[in-house]
């Protein structure tokens, strides 16, 4: 039977582990027969995890399987998962509202402490937790029937701040009848941000990241806050699935302050009439300037609030039913220790467990969470299981029994059940772990396929070898026996041309793995898809060719649906001789031509590293040419070499961003043979184009093509890059034309 993954880890319970995978088998899963099959282009990146539905009726076809993926720019994308060739989405939404930009969070003033009193001095800071735009970050849901989506949607019009729930058709991905509905509630209470008892719900700072939960006929949606900042609170808010009527609202602080649910974007979890939800961020002397006392720990109702608590809620009214909190929740929460993974309720079990950056598991009875006490934990299991930092939230094989976890800075870990625990040690740890220093945050991000009790593998997302806290940096996805974790059956990396390359890592976003495909999310305005290589005909690079030009530069190229993804190193492409990966054809035409194109992303390998549009004379290193191109942090730049080995000269426009259009305008110069005229241009929007540059070279007979460069130097000689393929970038164009 074909599998549908309709909601964030496969289901209510947030397992993360899709049972009834029957294709992909620890056999398949190699080098040789199992690797990168397409990517789907999108706009924006990817913190929601992708959604497959099967046997759907979509745009009025039966579509065996499909993908749903939802980005930061608040698009949502519904693609043929099955069809590789079948590049344009079955259907794409309208922008559903503007997302608020990243500079929205950037040197505002924010909320502080004052010891003895509330959060009033302003500090400002570079908010880098998003690198873009802040749109849709949570999962979103889809209804058992499989007719409509669910999705949160942050915006900001006209200097005001929203959240929407809309209800999309998924047949259409239109708007279905009373979707949008506005989310924020205010609630009654006298902490932060209160008016006259009541507490107002700020979109600004209020952020949704867990993903959405579907049970008993009404959608549950969390909140946390914007980067720690603002009078914020933790939130749970249910409506009608049918009418989008609101239904009940919970604050986790109403009369203090923060307890925001973010769950490091995993799930509500749902059972037996109940809710449950993960709070982090309290309480200790930080938001107050001194410790809580055990009556205010104790009466959570009317004092402290839920902050670093699980909690239990009543799935209609949304009242606390039982909670847990550790017994060193003060020094949790001053130390930035607090719970920040689950909530998962393992199949067939009583259990519901929450895991913290202190590296513990805290495994409670859900007949009976025992609460706060001051001297011991005294709930089913309160043990640390890991060194550092556990983010992401933590996979269960329910037909053995097997919990699994990866921490940052440490190796990806296996717990057997024993009753209603999971106690240390691990009965499996892989070999490999994450460099010192280099790939702290946010570890390693899981899920499990298998066959029933056979063929278990884990997967896992990571950043490759550098830290992805506050950052977009290149990401990993593996896969291990997942009853032996030191037998690696695969990785993404095991390619040096890069064939099988992720991008850029999806922070906080698992695989999906379902009817034998694996399912990638990304930051680089792409959706990667792998499988068995069987499963399809490698699609050619078309009329173009490749070269690496320079000493020891790795780079290679592969083409998808009109998108090419060029991946290059090099030390860069500038002085009097070069280093880059090349993309070319033969300047066959008479007189002029437009060679354009849209650079989609470009990878922050350096600030200088380059994506862009080059004629060149010769495939020399030194060789005359004309480039305008886009870098990470430099903006776009026009550059020209003018004769061999010369020094090379940049017009450098600032604070241009991916996506980007340019274009070189190229002019033969009929009365010198071999002489170019060649314009250089930008637009933000390929229809408005604003001149860069120009210019005139002596090129003979040359080629045009895409050139990309690393910028990144690994040895004595700076023209050398070594062969280093984290080191490389990996850079996207679209509407690439030669006319």
């Amino acid at each position: 039977m074909p599998v549908d993954v309709l909601t964030r880890s496969y289901g209510s319970l947030r397992n993360g582990a899709n049972v009834s995978e029957t294709t992909l088998t620890r056999t398949n899963v190699n080098v040789n027969t199992y690797g990168k099959l397409f990517t789907r282009g999108i706009d924006g990146q990817v913190f929601a995890q992708p959604l497959i539905v099967t046997g759907a009726t979509i745009k009025n076809e039966r579509i065996d399987e499909a993908v749903i993926v939802a980005t930061t720019r608040n698009f949502v994308y519904c693609f043929d998962a099955k069809d590789p060739q079948r590049c344009i989405p079955l259907w794409q939404t309208k922008q559903l509202g503007q997302p608020v930009p990243r500079t929205d969070f950037s040197q505002v003033p924010a909320f502080s402490t004052v010891p003895g009193g509330p959060h009033t001095q302003p500090k400002g800071k570079d908010y880098r937790d998003f690198s873009s735009e802040i749109g849709i970050v949570s999962t979103p849901v889809i209804d058992d029937a499989k007719t409509c989506l669910y999705v949160i949607v942050k915006s900001k019009l006209n200097g005001q701040y929203f959240h929407k729930l809309h209800k999309l058709d998924l047949a259409s991905g239109n708007d279905m009848a009373s979707s949008p509905v506005d989310v924020g509630r205010s609630v009654p209470g006298q902490g932060f941000g209160s008016n006259q008892g009541q507490i107002p719900f700020n979109n600004l700072w209020q952020l949704s990241r867990p993903g959405l939960l579907l049970a008993q006929g009404n959608i549950y949606c969390a909140f946390g806050s914007q980067g720690d900042d603002g009078p914020f609170h933790g939130y749970v808010f249910s409506f009608d699935a049918t009418t989008l009527h609101f239904r009940a609202s919970h604050c986790t602080t109403p009369n203090w302050g923060e307890g925001g649910i973010w769950q490091s974007g995993g799930g509500l979890a749902y059972a037996d009439g109940f809710v449950y939800y993960v709070a982090g961020n309290g309480p200790g002397k930080e938001l107050t300037g001194r410790e809580p006392t055990d009556a205010e720990l104790n009466d959570r109702a009317s004092g402290w609030g839920y902050g670093n608590t699980i909690v239990k809620l009543d799935a209609n009214t949304l009242q606390v039913v039982d909670w847990f909190s550790p017994s060193n929740t003060r020094d949790l929460s001053d130390n930035d220790n607090d719970l920040c993974g689950g909530p998962v309720l393992p199949k067939g079990t009583s259990v519901v467990l929450g895991f913290g950056k202190d590296g513990f598991t805290y495994a409670c009875d859900r007949a009976n969470m025992r609460h706060w006490s001051k001297n011991a934990n005294n709930n089913l299991q309160s043990q640390q299981v890991a060194h550092f930092h556990i983010h992401g939230t933590p996979v269960y094989w329910p037909d053995k029994g097997y919990l699994y976890l990866w921490s940052e800075r440490d190796r990806c870990l296996g717990f057997r059940q024993q009753g209603q625990t999971f106690p240390a040690p691990p009965f499996t740890w892989s070999t490999f772990t994450f460099p010192p220093d280099k790939a702290e945050m946010p570890g390693g991000i899981l899920t499990l396929s298998s066959n029933g009790a056979q063929e278990g593998i884990l997967w896992a997302s990571h950043p490759t070898d550098k830290d992805a806290n506050m950052a977009v940096v290149a990401g990993t996805l593996r896969a291990f026996n997942a009853e032996n974790l030191q037998q690696e059956l695969w990785n993404s990396d095991h390619d040096p041309t890069g064939a099988d390359a992720v991008g850029n890592l999806a922070k906080f976003c698992p695989p999906v793995v379902a009817n034998g495909k694996v399912y990638m999310a990304t930051f680089s305005n792409s959706l990667v898809v792998y499988g068995l290589l069987g499963d399809i005909t490698p699609h050619p690079i078309g009329p173009w060719n490749q070269a690496s030009i320079g000493t020891g530069v790795l780079g290679s190229a592969n083409e998808s649906c009109d998108r090419y993804n060029v991946m290059g190193g090099g030390w860069d492409i500038w002085d009097t001789a070069d280093g880059f990966h090349y993309v070319y054809q033969p300047l066959t035409a008479a007189a002029s031509v437009t060679f354009s194109a849209r650079i989609l992303s470009i990878q922050d390998t350096d600030p200088w590293a380059k994506a862009g549009l080059m004629i060149r004379a010769t495939l020399d290193v030194d060789s005359p040419n004309a480039l305008i191109a886009l870098t990470p942090e430099n903006g776009v730049v026009f550059q020209q070499r003018t004769t061999k080995g010369a020094a090379t000269t940049t017009v450098i426009v600032p604070h241009i961003p991916a996506p980007v259009w340019v274009r070189l305008s190229i002019e033969r110069i009929v009365a010198a043979p071999g002489q170019f005229r060649i314009s250089a241009l930008r637009s933000a929007d390929g229809n408005q184009w604003t001149s860069v540059g120009t210019t005139t070279l002596a090129l003979g007979n040359p080629t045009l093509g895409l050139a990309v460069c690393s910028h990144t130097v690994t040895s004595t000689d700076p023209h050398d890059l070594g062969n280093k393929l984290e080191e490389l970038n990996l850079s996207s164009f679209d509407d690439v034309s030669v006319d």
